[in-house]
């Protein structure tokens, strides 16, 4: 949560990311999601999701091996952007990345990068394997 995150600008989604197969064109998608509790119920259902911000990386043919760090810039879905802009206090938003990696990919830590005026902030948040649904510390 951006206990204090008004004016915040999250410009981008960090990653390690794992294949069993080649990275080499892989092409990964981002998405910033801000959570609306709609029902006041303080658990997040799906529909109290809101996409953002989306970006996409794709690795370049000459890539090699199956280990690799991105950045993935991200784009704001109401004003086109190149960041979002965080516009209350006590928002929580989750960041997520997509990609193909065949039967035993994985995904490590993800950090979004915000920016305000004086400072660079990273946040750190859980990564998950949408496949399987297993959450990564």
């Amino acid at each position: 949560m951006l206990k204090y995150g008004k004016g915040v600008q999250i410009d981008s989604i960090f990653s390690e990311v794992a294949s069993n197969e080649p990275l080499a064109g892989l092409y990964i998608e981002g998405r910033l999601y801000r959570w609306n509790d709609l029902n006041a119920d303080n658990d997040i259902q799906n529909d109290e999701m809101e996409t953002v911000a989306i970006g996409s990386y794709t690795f370049p043919g000459t890539a090699s091996g199956n280990f690799g760090t991105i950045r993935v810039g991200l784009e704001d879905l109401n004003t086109g952007d190149p960041f979002h802009t965080v516009t209350e206090d006590g928002r929580l938003y989750f960041a997520g990345i997509t990609y193909q990696g065949g039967a035993n990919c994985s995904m490590h830590t993800m950090r979004s990068m915000a920016k305000d005026n004086i400072s660079t902030l990273k946040m750190v948040f859980r990564s998950w394997d949408f496949k399987t649904g297993h959450i990564f510390q």
